[in-house]
């Protein structure tokens, strides 16, 4: 629970348990429309602004599997830029991040 923490960010803990299955969900939605609507695109760099643990790359990885994904990540949380790292790592997705420093 979050109460008596004012505005702490999200442990990555708490991210995962409130907020990453619909992240992914939503994710995978827009990607699979986006192969069905171009079906001879294939992505091979991506911007995921708001990362956190990067379920948009994992869904981008799903729709196209065969393909070679950098992601450029964008996410102020040290602790889901972490986790969002080795996560991609562990699926062969390459992923680099920018973190604010003004937020942190």
């Amino acid at each position: 629970s979050r109460r008596g923490r004012g505005d702490a960010a999200p442990t990555v803990d708490e991210f995962v348990a409130h907020r990453l299955d619909r992240s992914y969900a939503a994710a995978h939605r827009a990607m699979r429309e986006a192969r069905a609507r171009l079906p001879t695109y294939t992505p091979r760099r991506m911007l995921d602004f708001g990362a956190g643990l990067s379920p948009m790359a994992w869904a981008a990885q799903a729709a196209w599997p065969g393909a070679s994904l950098q992601v450029c990540a964008v996410e102020p949380n040290q602790k889901l830029r972490e986790a969002g790292a080795q996560l991609c790592a562990a699926a062969s997705i390459v992923w680099s991040f920018f973190g604010s420093r003004a937020m942190a």
